[in-house]
């Protein structure tokens, strides 16, 4: 994403030396476009995706980056956790709780910090693997039988407390 709240400004300065590509998926603004250009970073922009587009954006990546500074529930974690993807993404709340341990959490306001997660997944594939194997048991929390269980159990608690 784009907004200021998805953090790409600090996402751009961590990349800075790491030979990458970028692909963002919103519409970026003139000041993310400066700061693209004056550190050099070769992007991709996307936007208006259909969500077939979407799963192929997550297939060609090889980490995604989730650095946001606040979300409110985080579907990216769940999405390239299910693409088999690993997730660099922000030691915040939500996504704590989103992502369980299948994902390499990062202090969305330190650039050194992101700097050093990226660094760490694209050298460590001990790492690598397996924060994504426990991506891949993570998203199994969000599936629909196991959420309609979760609803079943607590309506049947609730139930019961009003008998």
């Amino acid at each position: 994403g784009t907004t200021k709240n998805k953090n790409l400004d600090r996402l751009i300065m961590a990349i800075d030396k790491i030979s990458c590509k970028l692909i963002i998926v919103g519409k970026v603004e003139n000041d993310i476009q400066k700061l693209l250009l004056q550190y050099k970073i070769e992007f991709e922009q996307y936007y208006n995706c259909s969500e077939k587009e979407i799963r192929q954006l997550y297939l060609r990546a090889d980490i995604v980056s989730f650095v946001t500074i606040y979300e409110g529930f985080g579907m990216p974690i769940i999405e390239a956790q299910a693409s088999g993807r690993i997730v660099l993404t922000s030691n915040i709340e939500p996504h704590k709780e989103i992502g369980g341990c299948g994902a390499l959490y990062v202090n969305p306001f330190s650039i050194q910090e992101i700097n050093s997660g990226i660094k760490e997944i694209i050298s460590n594939d001990t790492v690598r693997e397996n924060i994504i194997n426990k991506g891949r048991i993570n998203v199994q929390r969000f599936q629909f039988d196991e959420i309609a269980n979760h609803y079943y159990a607590l309506y049947e608690k609730l139930f019961k407390q009003l008998t």
